[in-house]
């Protein structure tokens, strides 16, 4: 009897056993570890529904895919149409589809955010009274201020999505002239639904726009004219909490004096805590560029064949305006460009941290990696464990400063 029952007791505990591993096995990626899904998201559609699956910290494995709550996948024919509502608290999954059209963050009849306001001054205007769409006039004699909240947004791509053309936001008063590099010379006003049609009018609207929380996530951007633009520079525009990860943007055709990111504001501060994390930039004449601004991470990205800087961080040379609070450029590669690797130009009472970064064949006609230029306050810079090809740069030249410009 005392067989058999050991004999039941075995057979119980080999059935656990079974059932254990049938429940852990999926888990294991190799051996030695269970799947931890915690690391990059990638995302995918099916049936117009976006999903996202994650995957394992320890392998290549992604986990299963999961719908993805609180998203609008959007088309070349109805994107402009989705960014034009309030998208606030959405994600927006861009469909594999070439998207060539210039997309846009403005003010809109569509968005319940946009307020409309009397035109004081250029860049003034009446808060005491917000006008109601039906009592604009469709009439360019009359000048309107139009403000729009953007916040808690993600824009992100599938395998197969290629933006060709800017993705561009821009505060201030609109010239028909302005825009002329990005759609020809034609500004539309959205609120009223009214183009203007002569390139030298004066400009009928001006726009606030503020971007709060806002990432730019695995998305691919192709060509010259694929960028992100920025330009803050109007009151009340601000932009904080702003991301790009994991995107490429990628041309064999640099534009002039263009940045495959740049983002720019009138005052320092209006733009603060920004990312730029895992973004490849290659064959562009800049590769990133923000102005004054506070505080921003610059890691773990690539840049390749970049015509002039590949990493400028400014202050408004004409105003008085600078980047200030801590600014981090670590873990980067930079290879081969004709402009300095990394600049600095005018920061006030700024931590300035450059660690880790790997640069190869990227100088200027001058022989120059690094600028730091025009450091007021109490601003401080440190070069820590930065390597030009395979040699630390701390010790490759007896002068740093002839390699290293500072000001």
């Amino acid at each position: 009897m005392a067989t058999g029952k050991k004999l039941i007791v075995a057979i119980v505990l080999l059935g656990v056993l079974v059932g254990f591993a049938a429940l852990i096995f999926p888990l294991l990626g190799r051996p030695g570890h269970i799947h931890d899904y915690t690391e990059t998201i990638q995302y995918s559609i099916k049936d117009d529904t976006a999903y996202y699956s994650q995957k394992c910290q320890h392998c290549d494995k992604y986990g299963p895919a999961k719908v993805l709550e609180n998203s609008i996948v959007v088309t070349p024919e109805n994107v402009q149409s989705v960014l034009d509502t309030n998208i606030n608290g959405k994600t927006i999954v861009f469909g594999a589809y070439n998207f060539d059209n210039l997309l846009e963050l403005r003010p809109s009849k569509s968005d319940s955010t946009t307020r409309i306001y009397a035109w004081t001054s250029d860049t003034t205007y009446d808060k005491t009274y917000a006008f109601a769409l039906n009592e604009l006039v469709k009439d360019d004699s009359f000048r309107y201020h139009y403000t729009r909240n953007i916040e808690n947004v993600t824009f992100v791509g599938v395998e197969g999505t290629s933006i060709n053309n800017t993705f561009f936001v821009r505060s201030g008063e609109t010239f028909a002239d302005d825009q002329s590099a990005f759609n020809g010379g034609l500004i539309y006003d959205a609120v009223r639904g009214m183009d203007y049609m002569q390139a030298d009018q004066r400009g009928k609207h001006a726009s606030h726009i503020s971007l709060t929380n806002i990432t730019f996530q695995n998305l691919n951007f192709a060509g010259s004219n694929g960028l992100i633009y920025v330009d803050s520079t109007y009151q009340d525009s601000q932009v904080s909490a702003f991301e790009i990860k994991n995107c490429t943007f990628e041309t064999s055709t640099a534009q002039q004096h263009k940045a495959a990111i740049y983002l720019s504001c009138s005052q320092t501060g209006d733009i603060k805590d920004v990312v730029f994390e895992n973004n490849t930039i290659s064959g562009h004449y800049q590769g990133i560029v923000i102005d004054s601004f506070e505080n921003a991470i610059i890691d773990n990205n690539k840049f390749i064949n970049i015509t002039d800087n590949a990493i400028g961080i400014y202050g408004e040379v004409d105003q008085d305006n600078y980047f200030t609070g801590l600014i981090i450029v670590k873990n980067n590669s930079l290879e081969s460009g004709t402009g300095r690797a990394i600049e600095f130009n005018k920061g006030s009472d700024a931590e300035i941290v450059v660690s880790s970064n790997y640069i190869a064949n990227f100088c200027n006609q001058n022989g120059e990696i690094m600028q730091f230029v025009d450091l007021v306050g109490e601003t401080k810079y440190s070069l820590v464990d930065n390597f030009y090809k395979s040699m630390a740069i701390e010790n490759l030249f007896d002068k740093i400063d002839d390699y290293v410009v500072i000001f």
